[in-house]
């Protein structure tokens, strides 16, 4: 902790950005092999004092007192636009320990009820959003997030079998090669 601090202290670090969510979490009780968490309600807002002519926040404190003090919720109606970015999806993780595949999960992420985002970050997205004049690199999800992700039912079925199907023939075909190059070699040279 005194590390942590220090470095705070010599980089001259600054909260810039708060994640408000409403987080529902679901886990077998004494079995740690499947969580899950459902991030709803999710609120992006601008913590810093950068601009020091118009500060989000008090720059001899390091939060915003304006949203505590008056013990603002969702969806944070009197906090000013360009400083709030509201989510407009729900956050889905699922971790799982060990090698095992689970079924379920391969459907759940295969059907037209999620969108697979690899490596999101609550942070970085509100960084992007909320910080866009500071930022070189955008996050390859962000395009999408402007965009209806929804699916229909049907078709995500349809397209889930077709992708199974083609899983199962590439297990195939590399099976079979496998199987050949592990054949007994042919007689041949050898050694008496």
């Amino acid at each position: 902790v005194n590390d942590i601090q220090a470095f705070i202290s010599q980089k001259d670090l600054q909260p810039v950005l708060r994640a408000n969510y409403a987080r529902t979490a679901f886990q077998i009780p004494g079995d740690d092999r499947v969580r899950i968490s459902l991030d709803t309600d999710l609120a992006l807002i601008r913590e810093d004092a950068i601009d020091t002519e118009r500060p989000c926040r008090d720059p001899d404190n390091w939060h915003r007192t304006d949203i505590d003090s008056a013990e603002m919720e969702y969806p944070f109606t009197s906090i000013r636009r360009g400083e709030i970015s509201r989510f407009p999806f729900a956050l889905l993780e699922i971790k799982t320990k060990g090698r095992k595949k689970y079924e379920w999960v391969a459907d759940l992420m295969n059907s037209h009820l999620v969108k697979e985002a690899p490596r999101f970050s609550k942070f970085v997205h509100g960084v992007a959003q909320l910080f866009e004049d500071n930022v070189n690199t955008f996050p390859f999800w962000l395009s999408e997030v402007e965009t209806d992700i929804r699916r229909d039912p049907h078709q995500a079925f349809e397209e889930e079998q077709v992708k199974k199907q083609k899983e199962k023939e590439d297990e195939s075909a590399v099976g079979s090669l496998l199987n050949k190059a592990s054949s007994p070699p042919h007689a041949g040279f050898g050694t008496s």
